[in-house]
């Protein structure tokens, strides 16, 4: 497992490993509520403050925000040249920042 956390804005978990999965849980059961699949391995977790998002950094150079209580995809954005390996969202929410082993950092609307 390379990330992991709790949800603010929900009674939500997430784990991200270098399998390439992103597990939800019910964070009062503990149970996987679903698996949101990456085409390579997850690098690192990010939380929006008050919404029911994270934001996954990947080994395929992408950012991908992820709707925690349906397991679906909302953005997935390119860019980097190389591995993500950090991301994060800005305090009011409406920014995700990325950092790649590219040397690059990006900056995406959410």
């Amino acid at each position: 497992m390379e990330a992991a956390g709790f949800s603010a804005a929900a009674n939500l978990a997430a784990s991200g490993s270098i399998d390439g999965k992103l597990i939800i849980w019910d964070a009062a059961t503990f149970s996987q509520r679903s698996v949101c699949a990456h085409p390579d391995g997850v690098t690192r977790l990010a939380w929006h403050a008050s919404q029911p998002l994270v934001a996954s950094a990947c080994l395929d150079g992408r950012v991908r925000v992820w709707d925690l209580r349906t397991g679906a995809a909302v953005h997935d954005w390119g860019g980097h040249g190389a591995a993500v390996q950090d991301v994060g969202f800005s305090c009011d929410g409406r920014w995700v920042l990325s950092g790649g082993d590219d040397g690059v950092a990006r900056v995406f609307q959410l």
